[in-house]
């Protein structure tokens, strides 16, 4: 389930997570939505802005895009002045960082990029975990509005996801579940030689070995780099 009550958090996809290890029964619950009341932290305007509150997935995409009647990404409440958006509950040391980056010409500039392009770049300026991060950076090309941005938030993505990787154990799911999406996305970038390598030594690895969906992606991604293919593809139910 996704779920969020309360603004000032970016949904995490541990659910989509279990899904992809466990099977595709995990998430099920009816895409809801209510009004939520937020006051900006830079100038005090209180809005209300209607939120997702609930969503359904039966299903999720190569790049773990969840299926299904469900905000993919999750929306977050955003400041309509100056457009910060309240993805966390800011700390008054961050607030402070916030009040000279925000109103500033680079992130104003960003306005126009996807919401979670946005957060990714008010993470690092706060440094935040690299962890939370990557998952914000691949969730914002589910967004991307052009081949282009695509490429762009793709690219980035990647960088993160190889830089946490490497402070991942190779035994963990964590590691597995980062190697799947570094391979999808050399695999959408075009860089099929790369993907193949990156697939073929997963499915080596013994906790993908463990999860049967995970052996199942790794075929179906090598299949997919057979031909050539760089689509955005659902992942295949057996």
């Amino acid at each position: 389930m996704w779920k969020k009550n309360k603004p000032g958090k970016i949904q995490t996809r541990a659910c989509f997570i279990a899904s992809m290890l466990l099977g595709f029964s995990v998430c099920a619950f009816a895409l809801t939505a209510h009004d939520v009341e937020n006051t900006c932290p830079l100038n005090g305007l209180k809005f209300t802005q209607l939120l997702p509150a609930s969503g359904t997935s039966f299903g999720m995409m190569l790049d773990f895009r969840p299926i299904g009647p469900i905000s993919s990404p999750w929306t977050q409440a955003e400041c309509p002045e100056d457009g910060l958006v309240l993805y966390k509950e800011f700390t008054p040391e961050e607030v402070r960082v916030l009040a000279e980056y925000v109103p500033a010409t680079e992130y104003q500039t960003l306005r126009k990029h996807a919401q979670y392009w946005r957060i990714a770049h008010l993470q690092k300026t706060l440094g935040d975990p690299l962890e939370e991060r990557a998952s914000v950076l691949i969730q914002a090309t589910w967004e991307a509005a052009t081949p282009q941005q695509y490429e762009e938030y793709a690219k980035a993505s990647l960088e993160a996801y190889q830089e946490l990787v490497a402070t991942q154990k190779d035994n963990s799911s964590e590691f597995v579940t980062s190697q799947l999406i570094i391979g999808e996305l050399h695999r959408r970038l075009s860089s099929f030689d790369t993907a193949k390598s990156v697939f073929t030594q997963l499915q080596k690895n013994a906790a993908c070995q463990k999860a049967e969906i995970c052996t199942l992606i790794v075929k179906q991604q090598l299949r997919l780099i057979e031909q050539k293919d760089s689509g955005n593809k659902e992942v295949e139910r057996q």
